[in-house]
């Protein structure tokens, strides 16, 4: 995900979705906090996601009162707005 150095420490983040049924994924993902080469803290997690259809994400976020427009099509993303 990135890097950067503040002082004597890099601090990273990485990232990785793997498949986990038909309409899902599960995220995995790590941080890190590195000084003089040693790592110093580091914490991970995994969660699930999942997949919608943009008519499923539409659906869902008009419960509370929201509305979803095409945002970046190239990249599928999608806008919610109030």
């Amino acid at each position: 995900m990135g890097a950067a150095v503040i002082g004597r420490r890099r601090y990273s983040g990485s990232a990785a979705a793997e498949p986990a049924g038909p309409d899902s994924v599960t995220w995995h993902m790590t941080y890190r906090v590195e000084e003089e080469g040693e790592v110093v803290a580091e914490f991970t997690a995994s969660d699930h996601w999942y997949v919608l259809t943009p008519a499923e994400l539409a659906t869902e976020v008009a419960e509370h009162g929201l509305r979803v427009r095409a945002g970046d099509a190239a990249q599928g993303l999608h806008i919610i707005t109030r």
